[in-house]
């Protein structure tokens, strides 16, 4: 098949007035070297994708059933892998993918031409698994990030004066031992008696030569020498929970066009009735996140592994589209309006850095401590929500802990560093209900997902039938590196396949 290019609209530029013609000089060789790698890489991809179909599309996906006992023999751990022994493999019945056509007339904005996504869908006496696949050239995971755009650090400050000269320390010899000299015993000749004295020995300090004060930096505190840019690959599924629509028509018939409002506030996720739960992955903000998916699962060990989460939302008339109730995965890591980080990573606010007692050091989870809770320090995260407690970033904060590339040592700020946008920590209560986790590979992304059928809020998430015929109707939405402009599907029917 013929991928198309997908691409978004330029964003409105973040950088400051006075370091655009900087920044300009600098984007076109990250641009050119992400064209050069786009070429290179996305030839290949696609190859292991069933094609779009011809002219049978049907809009019915079935779901699979699987036992208990199949489950726990070939487990589908969620890491963003469509292993065979898992998902099944292209000739084995029943296991194929489905296609599902998105385009910009089921979306919003000008994504590009249209554009196939291919799933597959699991479930058993308790859970809900789909298997996700997507075509996209480029890599987009750091939303929001901060380059420090100033002058290579540090500038190095040399003061000669008096001050901070170290005081000589003159020879000086003792007949009785004193705390600080040590035994020194003369014997001047052969075969005569020794004198035993206590020494202590000069050290002379040249100020000039040796001391040197590293102090605060105003360059690093300078919004002028910080530029924020950057956004995420999403992918988005809602449920319909309760009859939707609005005067264009039904979400059976129409999909999330009911729900998009380009001239209100907000423009999308207020249908004039019904409601529809939504889950978003994000590739920066709830992709990395490493938790269980079974609390009681051995966390060294986890049958399906350590995925992150979906954002669990839900769209209704009053609101319009909120998070479910509950803390959030993810938090900014800037004020609004300012491009310097809040926060950057320092081994002293990481308690798996270097943990007092390394054998009893554990995470929320039960897994033995590892550096950053296991994220590459492309993000940033805290195991507790008590932000307070970590110093805010400043100028005295010479010395960057998470140098790019990964691997290189700590080293003082450059230019052309960054931090991450935004802080990632555990979601909680109903907005930690969805589990999955992506793997973007030759320019395919594969995302694994799953969910218990039936959870503790009923109220802002669609509850599941693990019983032939069950079905409910969804649509998928696509936003490559960005949060306006996506691809839409029209409306599809997830229908549970008979238990035998």
């Amino acid at each position: 098949m013929n991928t198309p290019y997908i691409g978004s609209k330029p964003r409105e530029s973040a950088i400051p007035q006075g370091l655009r013609r900087k920044v300009f000089n600098w984007i076109p060789r990250l641009v050119g070297l992400g064209i050069i790698i786009s070429l290179m890489v996305f030839s290949a991809c696609e190859e292991d994708l069933p094609p779009a179909p011809d002219e049978t599309i049907t809009n019915v996906i079935p779901v699979l059933y699987l036992t208990q006992e199949d489950l726990e023999q070939n487990h589908i751990e969620l890491n963003g892998e469509a292993i065979d022994q898992e998902w099944g493999g292209p000739l084995q019945p029943g296991r194929e993918f489905h296609q599902i056509r998105l385009s910009a007339e089921n979306g919003a904005g000008d994504p590009g031409p249209p554009i196939y996504v291919s799933l597959k869908a699991i479930y058993t006496d308790d859970d809900l698994f789909l298997l996700v696949r997507w075509p996209d050239r480029s890599l987009n995971t750091q939303k929001d990030f901060m380059m420090y755009a100033g002058p290579d650090l540090p500038r190095r400050e040399l003061y000669c004066t008096p001050e901070y000269w170290d005081t000589t320390v003159v020879r000086d010899t003792v007949y009785q031992p004193l705390p600080g000299y040590d035994e020194f015993v003369d014997c001047p000749g052969g075969g005569q008696e020794c004198d035993t004295f206590w020494v202590r020995e000069v050290i002379t300090i040249d100020y000039c030569d040796t001391l040197v004060i590293e102090g605060c930096q105003a360059d690093l505190a300078d919004p002028n020498n910080w530029i924020q840019f950057g956004d995420e690959d999403r992918f988005s599924i809602a449920f319909q929970m309760r009859p939707t629509g609005d005067m264009k028509g039904t979400y059976d018939k129409q999909g999330c066009l009911v729900a998009c409002h380009q001239n209100e506030s907000p423009s999308f996720g207020r249908p004039s009735y019904g409601r529809l739960d939504i889950w978003q992955w994000l590739a920066s903000r709830t992709d990395p996140i490493r938790d269980l998916y079974t609390p009681t699962d051995n966390p060294n060990y986890p049958r399906f592994g350590t995925p992150g989460y979906l954002e669990d939302m839900v769209a209704e008339p009053t609101t319009g589209l909120i998070p479910d109730p509950g803390l959030g995965a993810y938090t900014p890591n800037f004020e609004e309006g300012s491009p310097i980080p809040k926060w950057v990573y320092r081994c002293e606010d990481d308690p798996f850095c270097e943990p007092i007692d390394p054998d009893r050091c554990l995470s929320e989870f039960g897994e033995r401590c590892r550096i950053n809770n296991g994220l590459a320090l492309t993000y940033l995260w805290r195991e507790s929500r008590q932000f307070e407690r970590y110093a805010i970033f400043s100028a005295c904060d010479t010395i960057n802990e998470a140098p790019l590339p990964l691997g290189t040592d700590i080293r003082f700020w450059r230019y052309g560093d960054t931090v991450p946008g935004w802080i990632l920590t555990y979601p909680e209560d109903s907005r930690a209900d969805i589990h999955g986790s992506g793997q973007w590979d030759e320019g395919v992304w594969t995302l694994e997902i799953a969910r218990k059928l039936q959870t503790q809020d009923p109220n802002n998430d669609f509850q599941f039938l693990a019983q032939e015929g069950f079905e409910v109707t969804f649509t998928l939405a696509l936003m490559n590196n960005s949060g306006t402009a996506h691809w839409g599907s029209e409306p599809q029917i997830l229908r549970f396949n008979p238990r035998d």
